[in-house]
């Protein structure tokens, strides 16, 4: 890019904008896949603070309040890799999404460990934005990704939204 004389400035500009939104997302992703695979890593309070990090750094850039409510439980939980690592992709895929298109001014954020009647994982992520219609064709791989990871770790998965409504995702991750 910087060799090509033939093309205007504008044009190299945006060239080298995209290489280097490409390149962090690279690098995004894989420090994700370092802190998943790390062992040192595997408290789910590990999780948390890496979630709640994550969500006010997103959210809060963007003027938009972030409620969390983020509890271990008296349990010191274990997580294994391939849960750390669907809970992390889901949960910023979906906290992303929420700072990108629902122009809501607050999200909540309940992340917590539940022992009764079983044990699981219970995430429900919530906002007061403009919503959309979940019948609709999405173009976009989030719902994908977020689906596709869910059935991953067998979780179950509630997303409602409509119009005008906001938006609540709700997972239950089960841990055995």
């Amino acid at each position: 890019v910087k060799r090509d004389s033939t093309t205007d400035s504008t044009k190299n500009s945006d060239m080298l904008e995209r290489i280097e939104n490409t390149s962090r997302d690279l690098i995004d992703k894989m420090s994700d896949i370092v802190w998943a695979i790390n062992p040192g890593n595997d408290k789910f309070e590990d999780a948390l603070f890496k979630l709640k990090d994550y969500s006010v750094k997103i959210l809060e850039s963007r003027g938009i309040n972030v409620d969390l409510n983020f509890n271990t439980g008296d349990n010191k939980l274990i997580l294994p890799m391939d849960i750390r690592r669907n809970l992390l992709s889901i949960f910023k895929e979906v906290v992303t999404n929420a700072a990108k298109y629902s122009n809501a001014s607050t999200v909540k954020i309940d992340l917590r460990f539940c022992e009764k009647p079983e044990k699981r994982i219970f995430l429900s992520i919530e906002d007061n934005g403009i919503g959309f219609d979940v019948n609709k064709h999405m173009n976009g791989n989030g719902l994908k990704n977020i689906k596709y990871r869910s059935s991953e770790i067998k979780a179950k998965l509630q997303l409602n939204s409509s119009a005008g409504e906001g938006t609540i995702i709700k997972i239950e991750i089960p841990i055995s």
